[in-house]
């Protein structure tokens, strides 16, 4: 039987849990506003700082792991939110005493989570896939360098995308209607800025990652895009 390479990584389990953390944060505190510092310019939801940090981390995990392995990491992930936003759904609506006064707090916080991670399910599919796309294409293109350009362009484009499907969804309702453009646009300001503050961090530990894993550089002679059909093509190109 083919051992499975992934259990030598000694730091895979707390990387899952910080991966899973900030996007159980996310959920949580999507809906809390923010106010900018300049308070006539509008405000800004709180995920746009733990956003930037799961996109930044998930950057990380692609790029000194596999991208096969980011793929299984947000697939669970997605799964273990829908598990446990379902949880704290049903548990907040048991019976509670009648001297207890703080239903209403958990209803605002937690019934909303549902409708939350459907639209959040269908902005971070689509704003990941491009991510990591992006990311794992440009590390061949430049041979594994710049990884912090790298991420910062890659993040921003797939957090551009994520703002203005999710923030958007999400805020309808609770922010109001002439309110909402300036929601958007400075979450997805705030996001960018702390992209760029939280990328150089992530190099660091990109390299410290690569020295405890142990994981030797990745060979750039083949491209890992090309179909079989176009590998076939240039194999018989080169043969004849």
């Amino acid at each position: 039987m083919q051992s499975n390479p992934l259990k030598t990584y000694k730091c895979i389990p707390f990387l899952s849990m910080a991966y899973i953390l900030i996007l159980f944060a996310s959920a949580i505190i999507g809906n809390k506003l923010i106010t900018t510092p300049i308070t006539m310019l509008g405000a800004f939801s709180a995920g746009s700082i733990t956003g930037p940090l799961w996109f930044v981390l998930s950057n990380i995990v692609a790029e000194v792991y596999d991208k096969r392995l980011s793929i299984h990491l947000f697939v669970a992930a997605m799964i273990a939110e829908l598990i446990f936003i379902c949880i704290c759904i049903v548990m907040i609506h048991l019976p509670s005493p009648s001297w207890w006064n703080h239903q209403d707090a958990y209803n605002y916080v937690i019934d909303h989570l549902l409708k939350l991670y459907f639209y959040q399910l269908l902005a971070i599919t689509i704003a990941w896939h491009v991510n990591l796309k992006l990311l794992t294409r440009w590390h061949f293109i430049l041979k594994g360098r710049y990884f912090f350009l790298r991420s910062i362009g890659a993040s921003a484009i797939g957090e551009i995308i994520f703002s203005i499907i999710s923030v958007s969804l999400n805020a309808y309702g609770f922010v109001p209607i002439n309110q909402l453009p300036k929601t958007v646009i400075w979450s997805c300001v705030f996001k960018m800025i702390f992209l760029i503050l939280f990328s150089y961090p992530a190099c660091l530990i990109v390299a410290i990652l690569k020295k405890i894993e142990k994981i030797e550089p990745m060979n750039y002679d083949s491209n890992p895009f090309k179909t079989d059909k176009n590998k076939n093509m240039e194999f018989e190109t080169n043969a004849s």
